[in-house]
């Protein structure tokens, strides 16, 4: 079976849908921290094989990568 390749371009269409930018599935709310004087909640791909993990100002907001996983995109 053949696999292509994902483009940066599909990664950040999941990741602009509050998803795992590799897996696709949703990411759930794993805490809160503050960055540049806001509040914001920081989500993490579900799966264990996995570490991605991401900030949203708002729930199901779009998810910004950290400088750990900008390298996705």
């Amino acid at each position: 079976m053949p696999t292509t390749k994902q483009t940066a371009k599909d990664r950040a269409r999941r990741l602009a849908s509050g998803c795992c930018p590799i897996h696709g599935t949703p990411m759930p709310q794993i805490g809160n921290d503050v960055i540049g004087g806001q509040d914001v909640y920081v989500v993490a791909c579900p799966r264990k094989d996995c570490n991605v993990q991401a900030t949203q100002v708002e729930p199901e907001s779009v998810a910004t990568l950290g400088p750990a996983w900008a390298h996705l995109l």
